[in-house]
């Protein structure tokens, strides 16, 4: 079976119903690819940016026409005194039907434009007329870039101006943070071929990944394209909009992009989405350099597919149009097949937010504890404490102030009043890990260590992959003599961090006290390796080769301890046991009294 569409000189491109896919059908199949080795990359057109608030080629046009008709003001106009967003009609432009067509004659007369305004003219009002009584948008961009001269003919770089007003108000739509993961979690995906002048996919890949994309904005860059990289790259063979864009009719893919793009095609399996090949740069490459294996997106029938797309993906060997509900949903549902749907979640987005926020504040407070602040930086705290009172006094306060609040009593051992006000925090924002990590450290700090697990659970319910919050209920659990659980709690640690080396410390410490001594060892061991400067694994070998009966090398590990932590108190009592077990009374004696210093002068310290 085969659907045909009729075309102009009356011949018809057939398409196969098999060669029709769903995108959950596209989702199965990179699942599957994915597993072998084999890699997809996206080519990205102006209707993948709809969704995000960039209008299409389309009613671009047809804005620019009303304008140049006298039928209103461009809606798009973002200058200062325009109405963005209202009707064309009710604002009227300055512009006349026959200074247009004037115009447009001379410029055709120059061959500034492709097309006979007369030809333009027709399709527009062909257009109109259709769209009075149906939903339906009928697509003219065969003349995109004549009416894009047209519109900016006094000055054509006020047009570059026009398109970055327009892009600088938008946002990446949901479907960006999906293409974010598919571009970062797979090294097989890291790949985007773009027409659009846009900053959106390099924007999602901000805001949602730690990963730092390679953005070629010009073709005198494309060498730099290499499939061997491992990070996300993007490609923009129309250039970016702050590199002369290409934006004209007589628009022709570089050399430098022709040969990098054989190379890349014959790597990656591309995906077409939102580009509908008006232009006659990267489309004129694809009739010419068909890709093997191609999966082509459209939105709505079959039937609105233009024709020399239907030929140029039939005649693929491997061709197949996917059949989408827009950009977000189709992003989504490869996500969904690759990731899992709770990788795609708000939870998710919020806890890389959460991440960050974090690590701001944690620099705040170090900054803000600093003793020689410039006036300019005392200034900027003083700010923030003056807005504070303000949203304190008005009952705003953020669950952001909250917390802060509560470091702030939490670093001066105040844990009674740093926990109410991370319970505070919570009570506002009750997904809030970190505050619920912060909490449970003021219950350790109590001695509260029912309270202390409870409150890392639920740090850790909320991000798995924190490998902090299970060392710090792995040390809860050795403090409530619950080792083997400890152990499970460091053996995570380690899976997620294994250069972690307090982990491998910690989960030794427990294989000691159960008496698992040579797996104690190698942990110590480790951790040595991974921090050669810490004293504590030191000091429990030293242990435990004490309890062997080893006093040499007993000896030679807690000297150690001390060489790198002067105050260790409690390496300087074990090793008075070693030295009585050595019958070295002088010596035992001596470090004995040097504990008893340090433990006065520790208890000084502390008393207020």
């Amino acid at each position: 079976m085969a659907r045909t569409v009729k075309k102009k000189n009356n011949k018809t491109t057939e398409v196969l119903a098999s060669q029709i896919i769903s995108c959950k059908d596209l989702a199965r199949q990179m699942v599957l690819d994915n597993k072998d080795g084999q890699r997809f990359c996206f080519i990205l057109g102006s209707g993948a940016s709809i969704e995000s608030g960039i209008p299409t080629g389309y009613k671009l046009e047809m804005a620019w026409m009303d304008y140049l008709m006298g039928r209103g003001r461009d809606v798009f106009d973002l200058t200062e005194g325009s109405n963005y967003g209202e009707r064309a009609d009710q604002l009227l432009s300055d512009h006349t039907e026959d200074e247009t067509r004037d115009l447009a004659s001379r410029m055709f007369e120059d061959k500034r434009l492709k097309h006979p305004f007369s030809e333009i003219e027709a399709a527009w009002q062909e257009t109109l007329d259709k769209t009075k009584n149906t939903s339906r948008k009928y697509n003219f961009s065969e003349y995109y870039f004549d009416i894009y001269r047209l519109r900016f003919s006094t000055d054509e770089t006020s047009g570059y101006r026009y398109l970055e007003r327009i892009m600088e108000k938008c946002k990446p739509s949901i479907g960006y943070h999906t293409l974010a993961h598919l571009l970062t979690k797979t090294n097989q995906n890291n790949l985007v071929i773009t027409t659009n002048f846009d900053s959106l996919v390099e924007d999602a890949l901000f805001l949602y990944t730690d990963k730092k994309p390679l953005v070629v904005n010009h073709e005198s860059l494309a060498k730099f394209i290499d499939p061997n990289i491992q990070r996300p790259m993007v490609a923009k063979v129309h250039r970016g909009l702050f590199y002369d864009p290409m934006n004209s009719p007589d628009l022709k893919l570089s050399d430098g992009w022709k040969k990098e793009l054989e190379h890349l095609f014959a790597q990656y399996t591309p995906i077409v989405i939102g580009y509908g090949g008006g232009d006659r740069s990267l489309m004129d490459f694809l009739e010419q350099d068909t890709p093997r294996r191609i999966y082509w997106s459209f939105l709505g029938g079959i039937e609105g597919v233009p024709d020399r797309i239907k030929k140029m993906v039939t005649n693929s060997s491997c061709g197949r149009f996917v059949s989408i509900k827009g950009f977000d949903s189709m992003m989504l549902e490869l996500g969904k097949a690759l990731f899992g749907p709770e990788a795609l979640t708000p939870t998710t987005v919020m806890q890389h937010f959460d991440k960050h926020m974090a690590e701001f504040t944690s620099d705040w407070s170090h900054l803000e504890q600093r003793e020689n602040l410039n006036e300019e930086l005392k200034e900027i705290f003083q700010c923030e404490e003056e807005m504070k009172k303000k949203r304190k006094t008005e009952k705003h306060l953020t669950a952001w102030d909250h917390f802060q609040t509560a470091r702030d009593y939490q670093n001066k051992n105040k844990y009674r009043e740093a926990i109410r006000e991370y319970s505070a925090a919570i009570a506002l924002k009750p997904d809030y890990a970190v505050a619920y990590y912060s909490r449970g450290h003021a219950y350790k700090d109590l001695g509260e260590h029912q309270q202390a697990i409870a409150d890392f659970d639920k740090a850790i319910a909320l991000k798995p992959d924190v490998a902090v919050a299970y060392n710090s209920r792995g040390y809860e659990y050795g403090n409530q003599g619950e080792y083997q659980q400890a152990i499970i709690d460091f053996d995570k640690v380690i899976a997620l961090k294994p250069d972690v080396a307090v982990a491998y410390n910690n989960r030794g410490y427990a294989y000691a006290v159960l008496g698992e001594c040579q797996k104690a060892i190698a942990d110590f061991e480790a951790a040595i390796a991974l921090e050669p400067d810490s004293a504590n694994p030191h000091r429990h070998l030293g242990n435990i080769y004490a309890d062997q009966g080893n006093t040499e090398k007993a000896l030679e590990e807690l000297t150690k301890a001390i060489s790198l932590y002067a105050g260790y108190l409690e390496a300087y009592e074990d090793r008075a046991k070693v030295y009585d077990a050595m019958g070295q009374k002088a010596l035992a004696e001596a470090d004995r009294a040097k504990a008893e210093e340090l433990r006065k002068k520790d208890k000084q310290k502390k008393t207020p």
